[in-house]
């Protein structure tokens, strides 16, 4: 039906009611080719993590959140990656520690064929393998492993309380936690809260929407302790006018999948989240937290 039916299609479903993961496959769908094209070939879809956002270069800071989000992970022994993607922070994460082998889940299965065809390509099969799965629901053994993270999926998670729930399920004793998640942060109602809720659904394929205070409740009640959670909205959000550059520097091949309007308006909602980061109420976090030996 051409990309302008699509997204027509897919901006309406998010004011009806409908299955969570039929929408994420969906978001996926139609903006497949251009997340291919901000990240490089590199097959990680990430915002990207700097120190200094400025002076960063887009490909590295995108394997550098990767990197940030599993720090607190063991060095040895079983990662999960929840929410995959097409498997480049498992391949890297993989490369880079290689006493470690990482299972990885994702709702797409368009994803997960992708997934298995890279880390096939870069000679990982022994120690990285992917699969079709439910943050949710997860389909694995209780106890499984070391370690677990997920890193920009949980906003798309329709009850991240039952997904707080499967991660300590499959975790070892003193497992480790990690998530970059995107929230709203905690404060009052108010009608640009609401607003970012909304447009948060449609633009991030986000049915339910975090606070940093509803993800420790939702740690706390799963059984988890040591929970910490950090703000790192300024060395993230402050990437964004590097995808705003490498989308304009594409734009003429983005143009063939995508009609004008779409573009302008992912760029001015880039540019909101950016020039109003402090006044705006999204954060992005990071979540750690241990399983009890």
């Amino acid at each position: 039906m051409g990309k302008i039916g699509e997204a027509a299609g897919f901006f309406a479903s998010h004011a009806m009611p409908g299955k969570a993961h039929q929408k994420v496959v969906a978001y996926y769908r139609l903006f497949e080719s251009l997340f291919e094209t901000m990240s490089e070939d590199s097959g990680i879809l990430s915002i990207g993590y700097a120190e200094n956002p400025r002076k960063a270069d887009l490909a590295e800071a995108q394997r550098d959140l990767v990197r940030f989000t599993a720090k607190s992970l063991p060095k040895t022994g079983r990662w999960l990656d929840v929410g995959c993607g097409i498997g480049g922070p498992a391949c890297l994460l993989a490369t880079e520690n290689p006493d470690v082998t990482i299972t990885g889940i994702n709702i797409t299965p368009a994803h997960v064929e992708k997934a298995n065809a890279r880390k096939t390509g870069q000679g990982l099969s022994k120690r990285v393998g992917f699969r079709h799965g439910d943050a949710c629901k997860i389909p694995l053994p209780d106890k499984n492993f070391d370690g677990l993270y997920a890193i920009e999926t949980a906003f798309h998670y329709p009850d991240k309380a039952a997904f707080a729930m499967e991660a300590h399920r499959v975790l070892k004793p003193g497992g480790a936690f990690s998530v970059a998640d995107i929230v709203l942060d905690g404060g009052r109602i108010s009608p640009v809260r609401t607003f970012s809720r909304l447009l948060a659904r449609p633009m991030m394929a986000a049915p339910e929407m975090y606070s940093p205070e509803d993800w420790r409740k939702s740690l706390e009640r799963a059984g988890f302790e040591d929970i910490e959670i950090t703000d790192i909205s300024r060395e993230t959000f402050g990437m964004l006018s590097h995808w705003r550059k490498r989308i304009g520097a594409h734009r003429k091949t983005l143009i063939k999948d995508y009609p004008g309007f779409m573009l302008t308006f992912i760029d001015i909602f880039f540019r909101f989240v950016e020039m109003t980061l402090g006044v705006n109420p999204y954060l992005y976090i990071l979540v750690t937290a241990k399983k009890p030996v």
